[in-house]
């Protein structure tokens, strides 16, 4: 996956050159990812994979669903059908609109620690289980990322602070981002536990008895 460069306002032309000489350096299949200074139109998106053969795949992480929708169709249209994978890249709490735009896949925060949660949103999302979906959201999801969004940064915080609690090496987050304080860690060591989240004791045991 090829993050956007760090300026701000790039030019058109230099933004694809920039993941267009990226890609030529290595002989992997590559990602870009529709984010911050990366803001691609539907023709810039065109143009890219065209010109960029080793694109296997397109994330947007700005949030935007009419834009992504609008990339999708028009590449489709384009470039051909199976050209690239469309993904979303926004969060476990948007998978819905996203496959309803055209998503077929997406990245999650929650398989860090949870890989059965992501796993199980895969399945309603792209079996087009809207209703058992938004139920799984409701019960697992935003309880989770409500948490996420209370200061900047927790997105980062929160799922670090999971990791450890269910025994998992993760460290603070790095500054300038905030930790997220003891009775928040607290707050959400209950709501795994509620959750039934396996810890990685729990992890290990269920393979010591499958072997």
């Amino acid at each position: 996956m090829i993050v956007p460069p760090y300026y701000g306002k790039p030019d058109p032309d230099a933004l694809i050159a920039y993941y267009a000489e990226i890609a030529a350096a290595s002989s992997l299949p590559v990602i870009p990812y529709a984010r911050d200074s990366a803001l691609f139109t539907p023709a810039m998106a065109e143009r890219l994979v065209n010109d960029v053969p080793n694109v296997i795949a397109f994330k947007d992480g700005r949030g935007d669903v009419r834009l992504f929708q609008q990339i999708r169709e028009h590449v489709n249209e384009q470039c051909g059908e199976d050209r690239v994978v469309w993904l979303a890249g926004t969060g476990d709490d948007l998978v819905g609109p996203w496959f309803a735009a055209g998503a077929e896949g997406f990245t999650s925060s929650l398989a860090c620690f949870w890989p059965e949660a992501s796993g199980e949103l895969y399945r309603l999302a792209s079996t087009g289980d809207y209703a058992g979906l938004a139920a799984y959201h409701q019960r697992v999801v935003r309880p989770i990322y409500a948490l996420r969004q209370r200061r900047p940064g927790y997105e980062v915080s929160v799922m670090k602070a999971a990791m450890e609690i269910l025994g998992y090496q993760a460290g603070p987050a790095r500054a300038p981002l905030a930790n997220i304080t003891s009775h928040e860690r607290d707050e959400l060591a209950a709501l795994l536990t509620r959750l039934e989240v396996p810890t990685r004791a729990d992890r290990a045991s269920e393979q010591v008895i499958a072997l």
